[in-house]
Parts: C-alpha cells; sequence; structure tokens
C-alpha cells in the first residue's frame, strides 16, 4: 500500500543529487508527514523488494563510514535508492550518465580530511623495517659462531672422555 508514496518521496529526495539517501526509520517518518499513515516496521523493505523486482527502484547499501553524495558521512543503515524513470534535473541526468553505477556508489571511502590522520596510525603500528646487517657483517658472524662450535665440541669430548686412568 505504500509504494506510490515510497517512489514519490524517492523522486523528490533524488532531484539534487540524482540518488536518494535515507534509512528505513527516516523513509518511514516522513511517508507519514506527507499521508498521515505510519508504515509499519516491515513494510518499507517489502515494499523496496517488489520496486526492485520490477526494475523500478535501484537500491544499494552504504557502509558505515563512507560519503554520501552530498559529502557527508554515512551512518549504519543508509541506503541509496534511485528511480531512473523520474524527471530530475537535466544536469543531474547527464551527470549520472556520464559515470559508471559503480563510480555513482561511494563505498568505503574515507573522509579525505581523515586520510592525514589514517597514514600516521598506520605508520605507528607498522614502523619501517630496519636494515640488516651487510654481507660482510654476516660472515664474519658466520664464521666467529663456526669458531665457537668447534672449540664447544672439543671441549665436550675432552670432558666426556675424562683423564687417562
Amino acid at each position: 500500500m505504500v509504494e506510490a508514496a515510497l517512489l514519490r518521496l524517492v523522486c523528490r529526495l533524488q532531484r539534487n543529487h540524482g540518488v536518494a539517501f535515507i534509512s528505513e526509520a527516516g523513509a518511514r517518518m516522513m511517508i507519514c508527514q506527507d499521508t498521515g499513515h505510519m508504515p509499519g516496521v516491515g513494510t518499507i523493505p517489502a515494499a523496496l523488494r517488489r520496486l526492485e523486482i520490477q526494475g523500478i527502484v535501484t537500491r544499494d547499501w552504504c557502509t558505515r563510514g563512507s560519503i554520501m553524495p552530498d559529502g557527508v558521512q554515512a551512518i549504519e543503515g543508509c541506503m541509496l535508492l534511485c528511480v531512473p524513470q523520474a524527471r530530475i534535473p537535466p544536469r543531474v541526468a547527464a551527470a549520472m550518465s556520464s559515470r559508471t553505477r559503480s563510480e555513482r556508489i561511494v563505498r568505503g571511502r574515507l573522509h579525505p580530511q581523515r586520510l592525514h590522520e589514517l597514514r600516521q596510525r598506520t605508520r605507528a603500528l607498522a614502523p619501517p623495517l630496519a636494515r640488516g646487517p651487510d654481507a660482510a657483517a654476516l660472515e664474519r658472524k658466520r664464521a666467529d659462531d663456526a669458531q665457537r662450535l668447534r672449540e664447544l665440541a672439543a671441549q665436550w669430548e675432552r670432558e666426556e672422555r675424562g683423564p687417562p686412568k
């Protein structure tokens, strides 16, 4: 019963950016404001599924922390809805058609101002590796270890046989 109201809402919301971004709770509240009827908890997802099957609406989920089309950071439970048949401004339609679907929907991208902070934290977790000793130092160490092993073997043999009887 809410498909018509939901389509009107999505078309109205996607005018500015070409994509409507909204949560299920927000959609329920806006439909209630428009129609005076509060949809149930499972009504909006069921209506969206029906509209998706018919090819009227496309829906994608935003990950928490990704950047929305208006530049704001997304919260959990936000979805991007698009009605391709809706009348949208020509500039928005031209911008949408020039990009692929994956370019229109931004997932997991960091806010540009937080990129510097992420790089600092990454460097703190994994400091650069210290350079190892050069080949000559390794060879000297190997020779010293071999000499020490020979001395230990000789000492062991002396102790094992003991003094002559």
